[in-house]
């Protein structure tokens, strides 16, 4: 395989998983938006409780492992944000906001999984009608390259959904603060 080629099957593939990405996102974010009502993250009135974490989230030399032991690190510094030390007890078990998050970081592999079986299936849908064509891109090599890259597409795709799924966090903490304001400012009318 020449470099000009595999350049064309990486970025072939990067479309496949950038749409199949998209098509996840929102049931992410929906996830994401039950935990901060579940846990009411708008109690904590800081401006940005999840700068620190946000940042060493999109370190160059970031990893899920270290963003997840950042979270629950969290939990025992004292000059943390409070929002990370947030409790609810549910079935008589507590569960802080911090390991709330890790494990639904961690539950993101889920929709990893789902991103990849898509484009697998798409491309074994496509291998099938183009059996006897020889036009445009070949989704053989495609579909083998995916399997050459896949453990390392799918920790650098966990790793970018971990990413967006903090900073919309972080928007919807703020997002509620908002709401939490002007409900309040209505209300004194």
């Amino acid at each position: 395989m020449t470099k000009h080629s595999l350049i064309g099957l990486e970025e072939q593939l990067q479309l496949r998983i950038d749409k199949a990405f998209r098509d996840q996102l929102d049931s992410v974010i929906v996830e994401m938006q039950k935990i901060a009502l579940k846990f009411n993250v708008q109690q904590v009135q800081e401006k940005s409780p999840f700068k620190n974490v946000l940042s060493v989230s999109t370190e160059a030399m970031s990893s899920l492992e270290a963003i997840k032991g950042f979270i629950r690190y969290q939990v025992g510094r004292k000059e943390s944000s409070r929002v990370w030390k947030l409790q609810i007890t549910e079935e008589g078990h507590r569960q802080f906001f911090a390991d709330a998050v890790v494990q639904q970081i961690d539950a993101l592999n889920e929709n990893c999984k789902k991103i990849f079986e898509t484009i697998e299936t798409d491309l074994e849908r496509e291998i099938e009608l183009r059996k006897d064509s020889s036009k445009g891109n070949n989704p053989q090599e495609i579909r083998d390259y995916l399997q050459q890259q896949k453990p390392s597409l799918l920790k650098k795709t966990h790793l970018n959904l971990t990413q967006l799924y903090l900073g919309y966090l972080s928007r919807e903490h703020t997002a509620l603060l908002g709401l939490q304001a002007a409900n309040q400012d209505k209300s004194k009318k």
